[in-house]
C-alpha cells in the first residue's frame, strides 16, 4: 500500500533531514527512506530499513508478542496459585484457565468495553481483544522459563518481555 501523496512530501522531508544528520545511524535511515521513495514506495519499508528479513517477524508483531509475553509473565508472577509453581506446571494451569475462560466467559464478555476486574480473566480478556494468541503449553513454559520470546530488536524503546521485569520498567520503556 502506498502512502497518500501529501504524506509522501512529509516523508521526503524527513528522509532529507535524516540524511544530513551528524548521526551515522540516522543518515543510514535517511538513505533507506530515500531508496524506498525513489523506488516508488514499492515493497516493504521495514525490509528497506533492515527491520524485517524475508519471512521475518515485523517490528509491530514483535512488540505485540513482547507485550503478550510480559502480561503472561506478570500474571504467573502475581497470582499466588501460580507464582510458586515451576514454569511447566504454571503453564499447564494457565492454559487450562485460559481454555475455560475462552469457552465459558469470553462469549458473554467479548463486547464489553472494560475487562473483567479479577485476574486471570482480565488478562485473558485483554489478550483475546488484542487478537494475540495465547500460546500452547510448551511455548508458554518457554516464555515463563526464560522470559524472552523471539529475540530483541535493537530498539531501546521496545518493551522487555522478561518475567523478572517489573511493571515500572515496562511502562518506562513504552513511554520512551
Amino acid at each position: 500500500m502506498n502512502p497518500a501523496p501529501d504524506s509522501i512530501a512529509e516523508i521526503v522531508r524527513v528522509a532529507y533531514l535524516l540524511s544530513v544528520s551528524n548521526d551515522p545511524g540516522l543518515r543510514q535511515v535517511g538513505a533507506a527512506l530515500t531508496v524506498w521513495l525513489e523506488g516508488g514506495c514499492k515493497g516493504s519499508l521495514e525490509a528497506e530499513l533492515g527491520l524485517r528479513q524475508r519471512g521475518g517477524v515485523s517490528p509491530g508483531r514483535k512488540m505485540a508478542l513482547d507485550a503478550r509475553n510480559a502480561m503472561l509473565c506478570r500474571l504467573a508472577r502475581d497470582l499466588p496459585d501460580w507464582a510458586s509453581l515451576a514454569p511447566g506446571a504454571a503453564a499447564r494451569h494457565m492454559r487450562s484457565s485460559f481454555d475455560q475462560y475462552h469457552a465459558s466467559r469470553w462469549p458473554r464478555e467479548r463486547d464489553n468495553i472494560d475487562s473483567p476486574a479479577a485476574e486471570p480473566a482480565a488478562t485473558w480478556w485483554r489478550l483475546l481483544r488484542s487478537e494475540t494468541a495465547v500460546p500452547n503449553v510448551k511455548r508458554l513454559q518457554q516464555i515463563l522459563a526464560d522470559g524472552n520470546s523471539i529475540g530483541r530488536l535493537n530498539f531501546p524503546a521496545a518493551p522487555s518481555s522478561s518475567c523478572s521485569t517489573n511493571d515500572t520498567k515496562v511502562r518506562n520503556d513504552l513511554q520512551t
